[in-house]
Parts: structure tokens; C-alpha cells; sequence
């Protein structure tokens, strides 16, 4: 017999607000949940992210990201080390006039964290720490 809880697993989307509880080589732990992979966080949502390093972070990859209304910045979080975007994508970004900052994981995590607790409009994008490419 199938019982349902008095309360749901997740709060609601209103009620929702990301928050990065910790991070190992492969995996990041977000509101209680472990994820695998690389992950794209807004304040009230957060899912996976089909890259595996930096050097996939092309302007395809980032179209979602000209949805997001009043975006005032997008953190990138590139596994160990900072590693910098191709070109192309640094780019794309100036001429969409979207801020972003490269930074390591566990600083992108950390950052958007802060962030969200002062309710500013930003995105991450994360690759784990495994991920990182020479």
C-alpha cells in the first residue's frame, strides 16, 4: 500500500532556496540531496549540467542562461583552479552584457550561498572538483 507523507519531500518552488551544504571530488550536496556532475544553480532551482570540463563551456551550452531576468552576475565555478573560458564564450557573454566570475568550485559554491542569503539574482554553473582539466 502506497502511504503519502503529511508534508512533500521539497518545499515548494516559492518556498525553495538553493543552498550548497557541502562538496567532495565528485559530488556536490545541495538542500540534503547528493548530485553527481557538474550542476546549474539558481536561487530557487537547481539541476544538472551536461558539461564535463571547462573547455565544453561553449555559447550553446549557456543559452538558458539569456532567460534569466535581472541577472547580475554568473558565478563559474571550474574545478580546482580557476581555469579560464574559451574565447568564444567570453565573447558571447560581453555581447549579452551578462557578468560572470571564474572562480574555484568550492568558492562558487561558497559565493552563491552568500549571495542567495543577500536575495541577489545569480547563477552558478559548477563543475565538481574531479572535473578539472590541465
Amino acid at each position: 500500500m502506497l502511504t503519502i507523507p503529511e508534508k512533500p519531500p521539497m518545499s515548494t518552488l516559492d518556498d525553495w532556496k538553493t543552498h550548497f551544504q557541502g562538496f567532495t571530488e565528485k559530488y556536490f550536496i545541495v538542500n540534503g540531496y547528493m548530485m553527481a556532475g557538474s550542476i546549474a544553480a539558481l536561487p530557487n532551482m537547481i539541476t544538472y549540467w551536461d558539461v564535463k570540463s571547462v573547455d565544453e563551456i561553449t555559447p550553446e551550452k549557456l543559452k538558458f542562461i539569456e532567460n534569466i531576468s535581472d541577472l547580475e552576475v554568473l558565478i563559474i565555478g571550474t574545478g580546482k583552479r580557476t581555469k579560464m573560458l574559451p574565447i568564444e564564450t567570453v565573447q558571447w557573454l560581453r555581447n549579452k552584457r551578462i557578468g560572470f566570475e571564474m572562480v574555484p568550485s568550492g568558492t562558487a559554491c561558497a559565493t552563491f550561498n552568500f549571495m542567495c542569503e543577500e536575495n541577489r539574482e545569480i547563477a552558478a554553473l559548477i563543475l565538481p572538483m574531479s572535473y578539472n582539466s590541465e
